[in-house]
């Protein structure tokens, strides 16, 4: 006995949900592993420690520096400031911002008041913000840089708190993909009680499609 067209449609629906639900089980357990989820005496707290993307980091650093050296050598061996300028300016700017985003960390901690976070340079304090929970609207996320192994790539996201304003607050990063920066909203609305109707809405639509 054959099946149906009905039936066929039915049973790709249940193996396409399965397939939904088991990636984002993978997705908010990556979510859980990454953020260090903890309970204090000031509230909830998650922390992204220095050294996340140390591969990607020191890849990045060693493209700078060659670019870096370049132009150095088109400067002072070949007599082209401008082109070496150019290539040893943008050298340098890659190999600092691969180093900022390896040697930095992040805390967030969310209260009964406020969510708050700390930004750190090797272990130093370079930045503070705050947003009052009463302003709180919705979480939002970000693409911020992108890698490559092979044939595959991999986008990181960050993932912010938006204000009723529009003002965005770095609130977690470096999740790999969409789908885990979207587990990564569902996680931080739930436990924080950060009624977030965007992040419901997105698996809602996902599960729907």
């Amino acid at each position: 006995m054959y099946a149906t067209a009905t039936q066929s449609r039915f049973l790709s629906t249940i193996a396409v949900q399965k397939s939904r639900n088991k990636q984002r089980a993978i997705d908010d357990q990556s979510v859980r592993d990454a953020v260090n989820l903890q309970t204090t005496s000031s509230g909830k707290q998650m922390f992204f420690p220095m050294g996340r993307h140390v591969g990607s980091s020191i890849g990045g650093c060693v493209v700078g520096g060659i670019f870096a050296a370049a132009g150095w050598f088109l400067i002072f061996q070949e007599g082209h400031a401008i082109f070496g300028s150019v290539f040893a300016g943008l050298g340098s700017l890659i190999a600092l911002a691969c180093l900022y985003m390896m040697l930095n960390s992040l805390q967030v901690i969310i209260s009964s008041g406020e969510i708050s976070t700390v930004r750190r340079l090797l272990r130093i304090t370079v930045s503070r913000k705050s947003m009052h929970r009463n302003v709180f609207a919705s979480f939002g996320k970000s693409s911020t840089f992108k890698t490559q192994t092979g044939t595959r790539h991999t986008i990181y996201y960050s993932v912010h708190a938006i204000d009723r304003d529009g003002n965005k607050l770095v609130v977690g990063e470096g999740f790999k993909g969409e789908s885990e920066a979207n587990a990564a909203m569902q996680l931080m609305s739930s436990q924080f009680g950060l009624q977030d109707n965007a992040a419901d809405g997105i698996y809602g639509a996902e599960l729907l499609s």
